[in-house]
């Protein structure tokens, strides 16, 4: 089965949140400021497919692409006591907008006899760089998250209904190290915050 969808959106007047450098008491600082100052265009495809190629074996895939850009974004001179952007705020990319998305999914279940089930299930994740954070000085003090890749498996034995089961799960298994979040603060550290690690347990 295939589900081909394509998309095509116009934001006016989009919400967006800006890291905008002051001072305290002297001292370098930044403050995060909320401002309806842009417009923008967002389009793209995705496509959904599940093949089943046998009783017991499945597999699913999914690809996605979107391409976002912005129309117009202005900043008012004076917001956080700047004289307005450092440079053209519309040349960088969407906020949190990957270009690319993908997964895949292999599952295999197997009877044993009439009451209980084995699942065998793995499955892969990826999601392209994008800007996390946008800063009003400088596209030097964007903050984005690098793209990755995950890998994940597990191992379930179960009633036929699904009404008990036990499973044994292992997430990440490549040990990626990688960011779930990024701010460049006022150009002095990033503060980052980051996927749990390699994963085993059970459920």
């Amino acid at each position: 089965r295939f589900n081909l969808t394509g998309f095509y959106v116009k934001y006016k007047d989009l919400q967006r949140e800006l890291n905008v450098r002051i001072e305290v008491n002297g001292q370098p600082n930044q403050v995060t400021r909320f401002v309806n100052a842009a417009s923008a265009t967002v389009k793209g495809i995705e496509l959904e497919t599940v093949a089943r190629l046998t009783e017991q074996f499945t597999l699913r895939g999914a690809l996605g692409y979107q391409d976002g850009k912005y129309s117009t974004y202005t900043v008012e001179p004076g917001l956080g006591g700047e004289p307005g952007s450092g440079y053209d705020l519309s040349t960088a990319p969407l906020l949190r907008t990957p270009k690319w998305t993908a997964s895949a999914d292999a599952t295999f279940e197997q009877p044993i006899g009439d009451s209980y089930k084995i699942v065998l299930n793995g499955n892969v994740n990826y999601t392209s760089s994008n800007l996390f954070s946008q800063s009003i000085t400088t596209p030097a003090g964007n903050a984005y998250l690098n793209a990755r890749t995950l890998f994940n498996a597990s191992i379930t034995f179960a009633e036929k209904d699904d009404a008990y089961y036990l499973r044994v799960v292992g997430r990440n298994l490549g040990d990626m190290r990688y960011r779930t979040a990024n701010q460049n603060v006022g150009g002095l550290w990033l503060n980052s915050q980051y996927g749990p690690p390699r994963y085993f347990g059970a459920e």
